[in-house]
């Protein structure tokens, strides 16, 4: 889905209502929300955010002038004890997912210093009953040899935990594929071996990949731009419906008015969600209605009642399409409720369980 990456510092009480009326008209999963001079303004509309939109999974940044690349400064201790340890309370009961080091870069032993330092702070983190965002890389960061560097956060991710690079692409045209900065986190899924929960902490158009320049630089409109993330959702959708979150920067300006995500955008993305057909629906294929025939005399007789058979047109389905019909069904009759939680591989698990089920049946 196409979600928001919130900066509460800067952001009027106008950006910021918007911006939770854009997360509940589209159903978002997910949203980045990070604070760091007005923090207690970002734990408010933290809150905000999970009374109006219960399902929703925050990720938060408690931003400081040392964030990017604070674990080449800091012991990943004394971060956790400034940042995590004053708010653990607060952090658990709205079941924060908290991001530590933002877009890390460097040779091969800087990435490996900054592994095993992202590893001990998960393990904190796991220790207090929370989860991190990890990996939050520049866009097209790191060297595509290093991401088998990362092994260590890898083996120390546990259910509830994400990979969270940034991803941005240029301006239509420039430069072709946008570089290689799209799918890019699809090199973690290959290091790591298996597919990772992932959500892309800061995504839309850097002008020619200048840092400072965004899409309104480009003189893109909000319609053109809206569209743009549309299209690239083919990058972030796999082939069995699995769908990677990425979240659009900025509400709250700050000094990247470029990237503002002005109305038009919300707009333009809520028009398409509200009309956007369900991703899974696999319908039974019609009948022929026929008339009734007349009902017999009731009989006294006991009756035995055979099992009911799966229709024929089941019977050659595979595991994995059994399971996408399970879901389809359940999403509809439960979408909203069932939306938040299918973000990760258990959910699949569960779902491949309910395919088995229907495989015993015959």
């Amino acid at each position: 889905m196409i979600g928001l990456h919130v900066v509460v510092d800067n952001a009027s009480p106008e950006a910021l209502d918007r911006a939770l009326l854009y997360l509940k008209r589209t159903k978002q999963r997910t949203v980045d929300i990070a604070a760091g001079a007005q923090i207690d303004r970002g734990m408010q509309f933290v809150e905000r955010v999970r009374a109006e939109a219960p399902g929703i999974t925050v990720f938060w940044r408690n931003l400081d002038p040392e964030d990017t690349g604070i674990h080449a400064k800091h012991s990943a201790e004394w971060v956790y004890q400034r940042k995590v340890a004053p708010f653990r309370a607060w952090m658990q009961r709205h079941r924060i997912v908290f991001m530590p080091d933002n877009e890390t870069s460097g040779d091969d032993e800087r990435i490996r210093t900054y592994a095993n330092w992202e590893a001990d702070f998960g393990r904190m983190l796991h220790t207090d009953g929370l989860y991190g965002a990890f990996c939050r890389f520049a866009t097209g960061n790191i060297v595509e040899s290093q991401y088998r560097l990362l092994k260590p956060v890898f083996d120390m991710m546990t259910p509830g935990d994400y990979v969270s690079p940034n991803e941005y692409s240029a301006q239509p045209g420039y430069p072709p594929g946008s570089g290689g900065h799209l799918e890019r986190y699809k090199l973690m899924w290959k290091a790591a071996g298996r597919r990772l929960p992932t959500v892309i902490g800061e995504a839309g158009v850097a002008m020619n990949y200048n840092p400072g320049k965004g899409y309104i630089d480009a003189g893109m409109t909000d319609e053109a731009f809206a569209q743009q993330m549309i299209d690239e959702q083919v990058w972030y959708t796999d082939a069995d419906g699995y769908e990677v979150d990425r979240h659009l920067f900025r509400v709250g300006a700050f000094s990247y008015g470029g990237y503002m995500l002005r109305s038009g955008v919300f707009t333009y993305l809520e028009n398409y969600y509200a009309h956007k057909e369900p991703p899974i629906v696999i319908a039974t294929p019609d009948t022929p209605t026929q008339t009734p025939p007349t009902a017999p005399p009731p009989s006294t007789d006991p009756v035995e009642v055979p099992r009911a058979e799966d229709p024929i047109w089941m019977h050659n389905l595979t595991k994995a399409k059994r399971a996408r019909i399970a879901m389809g069904r359940l999403m509809l009759e439960f979408g909203d409720e069932l939306r938040g939680f299918i973000v990760d591989d258990e959910a699949y698990e569960l779902i491949g369980e309910m395919a088995g089920m229907l495989d015993a049946r015959g």
